[in-house]
């Protein structure tokens, strides 16, 4: 700030709605006490992980809500960003990369791909735990990698806001009312993003500029 400058975690802090953003993508890896867990099979994978996957995976949807906090986060989409719920051996435009292969078993570990710089930490990561551990649970089956069939992503904060109510796992892990406080506040933020679009389009800016603008007057500064 003395030099002027300034440092923002935002996920799209110029350019306006379209192309790459700011990424903050979350890195596991599964272990039993001091022995790893992930690695296994000749994809690389324990039967734990396979299971922790697939959880993750089914519910992607809701999760969403957590990793793309801001409007501006789904801007990132088919942008290095995953667009599906699907996995694959490093591959960079899946939601969990699985970098398993060639590697020691301790050294094997699965990238969630969704979260934006704008995310919470502790709450992505709450959120991956509780949904991997309800695959775990259910001993969900792991679907074929890079799979062209596999659900959708919300594509739009008040969509991930609605998968996120309707996913009865993540709100029970999570807490029914931070959950509902959650939702309340990304309400808000979005009737102010509307607002300020508006303002800043009377201005004479073009939509995408007075976009831009209205996401870093509200996020720009505190994320």
């Amino acid at each position: 700030m003395r030099r002027g400058l300034a440092a923002t975690f935002a996920s799209k802090p110029f350019g306006g709605p379209r192309g790459v953003g700011n990424g903050g993508h979350l890195n596991v890896s599964l272990w039993r006490g001091e022995h790893p867990a992930t690695g296994g099979d000749e994809e690389g994978l324990s039967t734990t992980a396979r299971h922790f996957i697939a959880g993750v995976l089914a519910h992607a949807r809701g999760l969403e809500a957590l990793a793309a906090p801001t409007p501006g986060c789904y801007a990132r989409h088919g942008n290095w960003a995953p667009t599906r719920a699907n996995w694959g051996h490093d591959d960079r435009k899946v939601c969990i990369r699985v970098k398993s292969r060639d590697c020691a078993p301790g050294e094997a570990y699965v990238e969630y791909r969704a979260p934006s710089a704008s995310a919470n930490t502790y709450l992505v990561l709450a959120g991956v735990a509780a949904a991997g551990a309800d695959g775990v649970k259910r001993e969900l089956v792991l679907p074929p990698s890079r799979d062209d069939e596999a659900a959708l992503l919300p594509t739009s904060l008040p969509e991930a806001l609605s998968a996120l109510r309707a996913d009865d796992v993540l709100v029970e892990a999570l807490g029914k009312d931070f959950v509902e406080w959650y939702t309340l506040v990304k309400d808000a933020e979005l009737a102010d993003v509307a607002a300020n679009t508006a303002r800043f389009a009377v201005t004479g800016l073009d939509h995408d500029a007075a976009v831009q603008e209205a996401w870093n007057s509200l996020y720009f500064e505190f994320v």
